[in-house]
């Protein structure tokens, strides 16, 4: 995230920071010193710049020229031979049809880190084979050893957000049958949801999604490294040898307006782990991280003292 702070000259100055790991101020009391966020700084989130799911041909082109970019510094004369008299805006096309190719842009998440490692991985699954492309197929293996190589032990050493983890795949991959989801914008700073975004097993796709047919309410629309699904505790059938295969994932965030986790699977998960409690006026689920709840002791869903 690169995030400006303007002052009265001609300087401008960018901070380079990872959102759940930064503080950028302290308070005490009431009193707050350092960067507020809208008021002295304003923030850009890279991650969210290349989302193939909103826009296709930016993030493609992005990923086509650091691919070509790569290859170009390590093994020119390859680079040369692949392309002939090929232009470089398909130099991608050389390795992926355009279906594997939108396969990877969506589960590398406009991260090029994980871009060219699931590149390199989908690669060794395909050199192998007798195809001319590399394929969905190699692209969904690749994912699950990157999982595994990268982001398995993060995740299994916080059981709360490993958990968590567990119950979206089953109910949205498994149950739903989807790599995307969306849930209520009121969650967008639970910490252990912020967690998995961190981890880079969750991935912000859109903030502030609405649609007609969940009239008043916003959303934001996550993805779900699939990749983990071979690696949690997940209930699974004698079918699920071809699980990978078959996950649907989504290239227009239009076509996930009913695949939701709603509040009930939030406050059961909030309730479970002992971060949230009844409230007794209005017998739902009172969020203890909640600012309402922190700030005054009041529920977050009547808004009364508790």
């Amino acid at each position: 995230m690169i995030k400006k702070a303007f002052i009265a000259s001609k300087f401008s100055f960018k901070v380079a920071a990872i959102p759940n790991r930064t503080d950028l101020g302290i308070k005490t009391g009431e009193k707050f010193y350092g960067l507020e966020d809208g008021g002295d700084i304003f923030g850009y989130q890279l991650d969210n710049r290349y989302v193939f799911e909103i826009d296709k041909i930016k993030t493609r082109h992005f990923f086509n020229q650091l691919l070509h970019k790569h290859i170009e510094a390590t093994t020119p004369e390859l680079t040369s031979k692949l392309l002939g008299k090929k232009r470089t805006e398909n130099f991608i096309n050389l390795f992926l049809t355009n279906k594997a190719l939108g396969e990877l842009l969506i589960a590398s998440a406009g991260i090029p880190r994980d871009f060219i490692n699931l590149f390199i991985h989908s690669y060794e699954q395909f050199k192998d084979s007798n195809a001319k492309h590399i394929s969905v197929k190699n692209i969904r293996l690749a994912t699950s050893g990157w999982y595994e190589t990268d982001k398995k032990k993060q995740v299994d050493d916080n059981p709360t957000e490993k958990a968590l983890l567990q119950a979206i795949v089953q109910e949205i991959v498994v149950n739903k049958n989807s790599s995307h989801f969306m849930i209520g914008e009121q969650y967008s700073t639970n910490p252990h949801i912020q967690s998995l975004i961190d981890f880079r097993v969750l991935h912000l796709r859109k903030k502030g999604y609405s649609h007609k047919d969940l009239a008043k309410e916003t959303f934001n629309v996550y993805s779900i490294d699939y990749g983990c699904y071979n690696h949690l505790n997940i209930t699974r059938t004698n079918l699920d040898n071809d699980f990978l295969a078959n996950i649907a994932v989504h290239e227009d965030i239009r076509d996930i307006r009913r695949i939701y986790l709603n509040d009930s699977f939030m406050q059961k998960f909030q309730l479970n782990i002992g971060e949230a409690f009844y409230c007794p006026l209005c017998k739902k689920a009172v969020d203890i991280n909640h600012p309402a709840y922190v700030k005054q002791k009041i529920c977050n869903h009547c808004y009364e003292k508790i």
